[in-house]
């Protein structure tokens, strides 16, 4: 069966205005191999704005520490207007796709770290 944990996440800043590029660096530890899966990293943002992210397709990823890191720019748009607040980086490694609600998906392990942007 797959297995991971979660060693570090980190955003660098950890503050900042609105126009920021922040980077969002995590470490994952595969215990055993993960065939097919995802490491998916979500922003979660104050209030009742939408969830943000993208995903990482994981292959074969036999056992081992892995680094990973999601880079944006807290630019407002119609979209997301990166309101001021403390926001939450969610990181996830899945073996199928995250969040999947097929009976074979499982998520292996979640962390976060919260950040700030300012206005």
């Amino acid at each position: 069966n797959a297995n991971a944990t979660i060693v570090s996440v980190s955003v660098t800043p950890s503050s900042g205005p609105q126009g920021t590029t922040f980077v969002i660096d995590a470490t994952i530890r595969v215990i055993n191999e993960i065939y097919t899966g995802q490491l998916s990293f979500g922003i979660v943002p104050p209030g009742n704005s939408a969830p943000f992210g993208e995903a990482e397709l994981l292959v074969n990823e036999g056992a081992g520490t892995y680094s990973a890191s999601l880079k944006f720019t807290a630019k407002p748009s119609e979209q997301e207007p990166f309101s001021p607040g403390t926001y939450n980086a969610q990181i996830a490694v899945c073996s199928g796709t995250c969040g999947s609600r097929h009976p074979h998906a499982k998520t292996l392990a979640v962390s976060g770290r919260p950040f700030n942007i300012t206005g």
